[in-house]
């Protein structure tokens, strides 16, 4: 099927090519899903709506929480060893979070236009 308003881009390889790319077409109250606190860092710079899969809403007030357990699991990886309990960002809510607060964002999102 077509979609309206499609764009495709092509990325360069890199670090993070992607992540710049999106960032530099987010806009304020855009809604990016991702499991990347870097780019929800990014996303959330630009004033846009950062969602991961797991139903989390990175916000201004926890974000510095989800990039501290990135360097502890980055900082884990690179001795080799397993931290306990870190789990993916949200994964104790399971999907259903997901919907939920994907509505709650897009219902925000109609109020304001």
């Amino acid at each position: 099927p077509e979609y309206d308003n499609v764009q495709i881009h092509t990325v360069e390889k890199g670090p993070n090519s992607v992540d710049f790319i999106i960032t530099n077409h987010c806009n304020e109250n855009d809604i990016v899903i991702t499991n990347d606190v870097g780019l929800a860092t990014l996303i959330l710079s630009k004033k846009g709506i950062a969602i991961s899969p797991y139903g989390v809403e990175f916000t201004n007030d926890n974000i510095m929480s989800y990039l501290n357990q990135k360097f502890l699991r980055t900082s884990a990886a690179r001795r080799q060893t397993h931290p306990q309990n870190m789990r993916a960002y949200g994964a104790h809510g399971k999907k259903t979070n997901y919907r939920q607060t994907l509505i709650s964002a897009i219902k925000r999102m109609e109020n304001i236009g």
